[in-house]
């Protein structure tokens, strides 16, 4: 029987399980049943013993290292694939952005692929570069809805993390988070890993040093236990100004009923309703987005809801959705 093998370095180990996190494996277990479907077998790379009925191999994210000189350094099973004599069979999926994964972006790397599937339009030629939509999961679990009166004004679900590049947004989500967390205590909450962490070996060895958040309430299990809560959630992208780059921030917080606050791909109107989101870009600092979202009525937030309600029953929705996501790397591929 002949496989398609799909490469996610880390998740490999579970990257069909459904009982992961917020059932974010979806999109790649419906990709395999799709393909399985075709006649082929799905396998991760652990598991993929003998290349020589292979049909394809799909890589989420670049397997290459960049060396101090710009060297491109492949991985041991990209050099298997080589060996195979797969070099025609190869997709590359342009998965995260470059302030996580800058090594997507290294020269040369697009000239190890025959297939390249990116989310920026502008490079889509449908000849070697194809669009693809970041995938969400297409289940969410239904949440008893709350009142405008019973939700809390904000909240923020995200790591702590931070990049060198220009145009990373870590940064611009730490300073609104403690913005609100200093002159709002009582009306937001913060959810996630290491944001009370020690920064440097000075806080380590004294952790009263550590200029800790108010509002922390550490990590969470599911997304959906928390979201449905609040009036707005913060959805900062990991990076701003990259067409298309729409992850799943913003779904998360919609299909919760509750009202986004985005940053990030300077496009978002193109994939989602701007009826439905609240675009942080309109606002010159922390302090005027406060000073809107504390004003919004229960009249003008329900424009917002029902905007949102909407949408996730549009086509434009469907299109981040696993079922759309299979049959852009299926038809692709040619199974």
């Amino acid at each position: 029987m002949k496989t398609v093998v799909l490469y996610f370095e880390g998740s490999e180990g579970n990257l069909f399980d459904p009982t992961v996190r917020d059932n974010c494996n979806d999109p790649f277990i419906c990709l395999k049943n799709k393909i399985d479907s075709l006649g082929y077998k799905t396998v991760v790379s652990k598991d993929a013993d003998d290349l020589s009925s292979c049909a394809g191999v799909f890589f989420f994210n670049s397997p290459f290292r960049v060396s101090p000189n710009g060297e491109l350094l492949p991985n041991a099973f990209y050099d298997r694939c080589l060996a195979a004599g797969l070099q025609d069979k190869l997709g590359l999926l342009v998965w995260e952005g470059p302030s996580v994964k800058p090594e997507n972006y290294a020269k040369g790397v697009f000239d190890k692929f025959r297939y390249i599937f990116t989310w920026r339009d502008e490079w889509v030629d449908n000849k070697k570069f194809f669009k693809f939509y970041l995938p969400i999961t297409s289940t969410y679990p239904e949440t008893k809805p709350l009142t405008f009166s019973e939700k809390k004004l904000l909240v923020n679900i995200s790591r702590k993390s931070y990049s060198p590049h220009p145009d990373e947004l870590y940064s611009e989500r730490e300073k609104t988070i403690r913005y609100f967390g200093k002159h709002f205590p009582n009306d937001f909450d913060l959810f996630g890993f290491d944001w009370n962490r020690p920064e440097n070996r000075l806080e380590r060895l004294f952790p009263f040093l550590i200029k800790k958040i108010p509002g922390y309430r550490g990590s969470v299990s599911t997304k959906s236990d928390i979201l449905p809560r609040y009036k707005f959630s913060l959805c900062y992208e990991n990076i701003k100004d990259h067409p298309g780059y729409v992850t799943e921030k913003i779904f998360d917080s919609l299909r919760s009923g509750t009202v986004p606050i985005y940053w990030g791909a300077p496009d978002i109107a193109s994939y989602v309703d701007p009826e439905a989101f609240i675009d942080r870009r309109q606002f010159k600092t922390d302090k005027d987005l406060a000073d809107f979202i504390l004003f919004v009525d229960e009249t003008r937030y329900q424009k917002y809801t029902e905007a949102s309600k909407r949408y996730l029953q549009s086509d434009a929705y469907k299109l981040f959705l696993p079922e759309h996501f299979s049959s852009t790397l299926v038809s692709t591929l040619g199974l």
